[in-house]
């Protein structure tokens, strides 16, 4: 099933990060970017290195969503609690490179959270790489959490 970014994530067009998702299975997710000038966090043609983790997290937050979708329910918020290990190894990434996110799931519990491992890369290199922390309540859960 096939279903288009925008559909996924709860973000506004600007916001988002990532262009399609290439490959998911119930373990991992990969995802893939064409950087672009003029997109948020692209200054003096490179995405700022920080803004890899935001790659990562959207990834992550793709595969809840899409999970969500072919389950029937609506697509939910997410939190990137935090992360550990966020290795960036190159600083930035040129504007006209084509990346791919690949997150793999160590551990998810049923209230959604779940720690991921996330790595940046295309061709000929790792752009970053980091652990990260996440919350992918159901709508339930994010009911509960609102009271």
């Amino acid at each position: 099933m096939k279903f288009s970014i925008d559909t996924l994530l709860p973000h506004s067009n600007d916001m988002i990060m990532i262009d399609e998702i290439v490959e998911i299975s119930p373990e991992q997710i990969t995802a893939k970017r064409l950087i672009k000038e003029g997109d948020v966090y692209v200054s003096d043609a490179k995405l700022a290195g920080f803004a890899m983790l935001e790659l990562m997290a959207q990834t992550i937050g793709a595969y809840a969503g899409y999970y969500a979708k072919t389950n029937g329910a609506k697509p939910t918020l997410g939190f990137l609690i935090g992360s550990r290990k966020f290795d960036i190894l190159k600083d930035g990434i040129e504007v006209g490179v084509c990346v791919h996110i690949k997150a793999v799931c160590s551990i998810q519990d049923e209230s959604g959270f779940g720690v991921w491992d996330g790595e940046i890369y295309d061709q000929k290199q790792i752009y970053a790489t980091a652990k990260l922390s996440v919350l992918s309540p159901n709508q339930e859960t994010l009911e509960r959490m609102k009271r």
